[in-house]
């Protein structure tokens, strides 16, 4: 498959973390801005999941259910990323999927997971199309090795 002509879609809903991204796939020969399809809740990333298909899903864990029309409050779901892995997986749609985070926990009072154990979680139920987590950080570029690193892996660059 030619790389830059690959169908991304990227759920996200930080605007840093997107720009980053873009800019990585963009630099990398990964994907031309023409071919990165970018949602900010879970409900349009479904959408988009059911409605198109993508060559590779980077995806957030914690995300708006609805995007933000700025009128009603938005309904904010920590593990919305585990949510949209669980239909995709029901739907039959296996996007080979990158958990993309800047958060090494997540969670409430009542449950808390790390990073690492997330990540195990997900190896375990979505093995089919899971390819790891990559922590994200704006203080260092660990997180482009490892995006790429999950990258190439899959794709065999």
């Amino acid at each position: 498959m030619n790389r830059s002509m690959m169908n991304i879609l990227v759920i996200e809903d930080d605007d840093r973390k997107i720009q980053s991204i873009n800019e990585f796939l963009i630099h990398e020969k990964i994907s031309s801005n023409n071919n990165i399809t970018i949602v900010k809740s879970y409900k349009s990333g479904l959408k988009e999941i059911i409605r198109c298909n993508f060559a590779l899903l980077i995806l957030d864990m914690s995300l708006p259910m609805f995007d933000d029309d700025g009128i009603s409050s938005n309904l904010f779901e920590k593990f919305a990323g585990k949510k949209i892995l669980s239909e995709m997986k029901i739907r039959k749609k296996q996007i080979p999927t990158i958990l993309f985070t800047m958060f090494d926990h997540f969670g409430d009072q009542n449950k808390v997971i790390n990073l690492e154990q997330i990540n195990t979680e997900l190896n375990k139920y979505f093995s089919e199309f899971y390819l790891g987590a990559v922590y994200f950080s704006s203080q260092n570029s660990t997180w482009q090795s490892e995006l790429r690193a999950l990258i190439n892996g899959y794709f065999k660059c």
